[in-house]
């Protein structure tokens, strides 16, 4: 954190550096420590965001106002910024793999890493950080990820444990766990347990077989929904969709808090959750705001 209380991103790069070493480099913003998130407005001109020439009224009594100041700049949601750079139009059907690869990647960021773990019927644990992923919807609580075919042209092992037995579970990524999530990114031979290999810490989930990874703060134990084939299954780059209900979540206590509405959360402030940038670069969240409405807009939206 900055002195007066701001939050600094930093990046995880793996090209030439241990994956397990974090640097930490300033934002790219002109002064990172005026991003002020809501300024709450009180007192004689508390129905004014700001007083001008001609003031800005329409705010209530009490109420957040919409203005987020990035470096020299003040944004507000009233008004949207547009840069005058301009634009080159890429065609995808005129690309190779990999340049198409890099340009979803780096416009499609940063991307939260499911951190795969599934078994296979001979009990081989098998685990896999994947960036392709979302959640789907609440009703049913569900998620989605991707997985890539290998270059010879057969399913991943993680692939083949859920459509084998339809369960696995979705381990959630911080910096402090980075350095075995890297580790089991690499292709490993199926009969090889990744958990000894990666040197992770085996929990007995609740409602599935796969094991939770001890080592991470959530664990979200799921059954397989359904699979669709995205493109030529049997050539390189095409996917398959995976689709999964999540049955039972496990949070570490630090990081679970109950809503003035009574609803658990996830108080994610201190978690540093890694996310997927382009190419080999990692990073956590760093410059953050919350933007509120009016005193109980949050209980009646979600």
């Amino acid at each position: 954190r900055t002195s007066n209380g701001c939050l600094r991103g930093y990046r995880i790069c793996c090209s030439r550096e241990p994956a397990n070493r974090a640097r930490e480099t300033e934002p790219t913003l002109a002064n990172p420590c005026r991003i002020s998130g809501m300024r709450r407005v009180v007192g004689r001109h508390a129905c004014a965001t700001r007083r001008g020439r001609g003031g800005a009224a329409g705010v209530r009594p009490g109420c957040y106002t919409s203005e987020v100041h990035l470096g020299s700049k003040r944004l507000s949601s009233s008004k949207a910024n547009i840069d005058a750079s301009p634009f080159q139009t890429i065609d995808f059907a005129d690309m190779d793999l990999r340049t198409r690869y890099r340009i979803l990647c780096g416009a499609i960021l940063p991307r939260p890493i499911a951190w795969i773990s599934t078994v296979d019927a001979n009990g081989v644990n098998n685990v896999a950080p994947l960036s392709f992923f979302m959640p789907v919807t609440s009703d049913p609580p569900s998620l989605a990820f991707s997985l890539t075919t290998k270059k010879d042209g057969t399913m991943k092992d993680t692939l083949q444990n859920l459509k084998a037995n339809g369960q696995f579970v979705v381990n959630h990524v911080t910096a402090e766990c980075f350095t075995a999530m890297y580790e089991t990114s690499k292709e490993f031979d199926p009969t090889v347990d990744e958990f000894g290999m990666a040197k992770l810490t085996p929990i007995p989930s609740r409602k599935v077989a796969p094991s939770r990874i001890a080592e991470a703060p959530i664990h979200m134990e799921c059954e397989l929904i359904d699979t669709m084939a995205v493109g030529n299954i049997e050539k390189y780059g095409s996917s398959t969709l995976v689709v999964g209900r999540v049955l039972v979540t496990h949070v570490q206590d630090k990081y679970l808090e109950k809503r003035s509405d009574g609803a658990k959360a996830v108080r994610n402030q201190d978690m540093a959750t890694v996310a997927r940038l382009g190419g080999l670069e990692y990073g956590t969240i760093g410059n953050r705001w919350t933007l509120q409405k009016d005193a109980n807009w949050n209980e009646k939206h979600w």
